[in-house]
C-alpha cells in the first residue's frame, strides 16, 4: 500500500493534468497552447514538490513516533528545520538534503539502485526544473535555443518521469523505515 503522499499525488496531480489537457484542447492558436503548457509545467513542479515534502513529513512522523515523547519535538525540529522542500524547487539537491537528513543515505545511490530508470528520470526532473524556473522568471536564457515554445509531449514526458520517481521514492522510503522501525509504515 502506498503512502498518503503518493495516493494524493496520483489523484490530485492527475485531476489537474486532466483539467489542463482539456483547457489545451479548448484553446486555438500556438501562443495559447504554449501558455497552457507553461501552466501545466508550473503545476507539475508544484505538485511534485508537495508530494516530496509530504513524503518527507510522513517519514519524519514515523521516526519521531519511535522516540521518547519528551524528545519528539526536538527530533522533529532537527529533521525539518530549514527543509529545502519547504522553500525551494524539488530538485536533486533538495531531495538529497532532506531525505539524507532523516537517514536515507546515500539518497541518489539508493534511488538509482532501486530502479535503473531513475537516473534518466532525475535528468528529466532537472530539465523540468530548468523550464519551471524559466517560466516563473520569464527568463529563457537557459532553455534550448532560448525558445519559450514548449510542446505538450515534453510536459507529458516530465509527468511520466515524476510518476516513476514518486513511486520509487515511496518504495525506497518504506523499505528504509521498515528496516529502522521493524514494521512497514504504510
Amino acid at each position: 500500500m502506498p503512502s498518503t503522499s503518493l495516493q494524493q499525488w496520483r489523484t490530485q496531480a492527475l485531476e489537474a493534468e486532466k483539467d489542463l489537457e482539456a483547457n489545451r484542447k479548448a484553446v486555438r492558436g500556438k501562443r495559447w497552447a504554449v501558455q497552457v503548457n507553461h501552466n501545466h509545467t508550473a503545476m507539475l513542479s508544484s505538485y511534485f514538490q508537495a508530494f516530496a515534502r509530504g513524503l518527507h513529513s510522513e517519514g519524519v512522523n514515523v521516526l519521531v513516533n519511535q522516540a521518547n515523547p519528551s524528545f519528539r519535538i526536538i527530533f522533529r525540529m532537527a529533521m525539518t528545520a530549514g527543509r529545502a522542500l519547504d522553500y525551494g524547487n524539488p530538485n536533486e539537491r533538495s531531495l538529497v538534503t532532506d531525505f539524507e537528513r532523516i537517514g536515507l543515505a546515500p539518497f541518489m545511490k539508493t534511488m538509482k539502485a532501486h530502479d535503473k530508470r531513475n537516473a534518466a528520470r532525475f535528468e528529466k526532473l532537472r530539465t523540468l526544473m530548468t523550464w519551471r524556473n524559466a517560466i516563473a522568471h520569464q527568463d529563457w536564457t537557459k532553455v534550448p535555443n532560448q525558445d519559450p515554445n514548449l510542446p505538450l509531449l515534453q510536459v507529458k514526458k516530465w509527468r511520466s518521469a515524476c510518476n516513476g520517481l514518486a513511486t520509487s521514492m515511496d518504495e525506497v522510503l518504506r523499505e528504509y523505515l521498515t528496516q529502522v522501525v521493524g514494521v512497514s509504515p504504510w
